[in-house]
């Protein structure tokens, strides 16, 4: 994918979509990239979403300290 929003987007939900299925580590690593994508391109936005769907798969992974 080219656009960052469509990336950004697609990594929200698909973080979102993993960290249902309790699958935390996976859902953690796309929900970085998603931060990362987000910071370099500026869509702004999407850093909140980020930055909740990594906090919950921390919180899933019992890592409450990071």
């Amino acid at each position: 994918m080219d656009d960052p929003f469509v990336r950004c987007s697609f990594r929200g939900t698909f973080s979102y979509a993993l960290n249902l299925a309790a699958e935390y580590s996976q859902a953690r690593g796309v929900a970085r990239s998603m931060v990362d994508d987000a910071t370099e391109f500026r869509v702004d936005f999407a850093l909140a979403y980020g930055s909740l769907m990594e906090a919950t798969a921390l919180a899933g992974l019992r890592q409450f300290d990071d």
